[in-house]
C-alpha cells in the first residue's frame, strides 16, 4: 500500500474486525446522483407501456362492456408491462449506485419485478 497516495486506499467494502474481512453494503453516493435523471425517465418510459397495457388488455371502453370487432389482446398487453419491467431493471441494475454488485442486481430485479406488476394492476384497474 502506498502511504504518500490519498487514493490507495483499502476498499470501503472491506471492514477488519478480529482478523476477519466482512463485506458490507456501500451506497455510492456519487454514482447514486444518476438515479435522480434516471428514475424519472423510467417513469416517462413506463407512461405508454402502461397506455399500450391498457387498451390491448380492455381497448376503448372497458374489458366487461367491449363488445367491438376488436378482440382484447393480453400478448400485447403483458409484454408492455416486460417492457416496462425490464427498463426500470436495467436503470437500477447498470448504474453503479450500490456495491456489492450481486446485490445491487438483486434489488433491480426485485423492483423491477415489481414495478411490472404495478403497471399490469393500473392498467387492468384503469
Amino acid at each position: 500500500m502506498d502511504h504518500g497516495n490519498k487514493d490507495a486506499r483499502p476498499p470501503p467494502w472491506r471492514n477488519c474486525q478480529d482478523g476477519a474481512h466482512r463485506r458490507r453494503i456501500v451506497i455510492q453516493r456519487r454514482s447514486a446522483l444518476h438515479l435522480l435523471w434516471a428514475m424519472p425517465l423510467v417513469f416517462v418510459v413506463g407512461l405508454p407501456a402502461l397506455a399500450l397495457a391498457r387498451l390491448s388488455g380492455c381497448p376503448w371502453g372497458g374489458c366487461r362492456s367491449w363488445q367491438g370487432p376488436y378482440p382484447a389482446d393480453t400478448g400485447t398487453a403483458i409484454t408492455a408491462c416486460i417492457l416496462a419491467a425490464v427498463a426500470m431493471t436495467l436503470v437500477l441494475a447498470l448504474i453503479p449506485w450500490l456495491r456489492p454488485r450481486a446485490i445491487r442486481i438483486a434489488l433491480a430485479l426485485l423492483t423491477g419485478a415489481c414495478w411490472g406488476l404495478v403497471i399490469a394492476l393500473i392498467a387492468h384497474e384503469l
